[in-house]
């Protein structure tokens, strides 16, 4: 699946650099995010996993609905993404497409990992230091 993606990872950039036309200000907002995204995380092997292929489709609709000028527009892009064909119905697979059209980022947690990992490690340093010292105190009564 990896080469698929990589190819689909082309087309997107393909739509912003080459297809799309910029309309408004908001798509190139997301246009130049797009560019500075796209040159943070190219590589010279192009292998793509499902999140950073995520990520693009949901780059690529925002776009589309910050490009839209009317409110038929609007509505046409907001109907093609909640019902259009997605790369995995086409390749015979289930839809991962929310209702949107987008597709589901994870959440950030209320409280981010690393500070639960240092917390973690804090609270384990101290009891190490409450409970560690003290048997350590009563051995070295025996030591000469």
């Amino acid at each position: 699946m990896p080469p698929m993606l990589s190819a689909n990872m082309e087309a997107i950039n393909r739509y912003f650099m080459e297809t799309a036309k910029v309309k408004t200000k908001a798509a190139e907002k997301i246009k130049q995010e797009w560019m500075k995204w796209w040159k943070d995380n190219r590589r010279s092997v192009t292998w793509y996993d499902q999140e950073e292929y995520d990520i693009a489709r949901n780059m690529r609709n925002r776009f589309d609905l910050a490009n839209t000028i009317t409110t038929v527009e609007r509505a046409d892009v907001e109907r093609h993404q909640a019902t259009g064909l997605t790369s995995e119905e086409a390749a015979g697979g289930t839809r991962r497409a929310g209702t949107s059209g987008m597709y589901v980022e994870e959440e950030e947690p209320l409280i981010p990992t690393k500070w639960k990992v240092g917390a973690a490690l804090g609270i384990g340093l101290i009891a190490i230091g409450v409970f560690g010292m003290t048997p350590a105190a009563k051995l070295a009564k025996f030591l000469p």
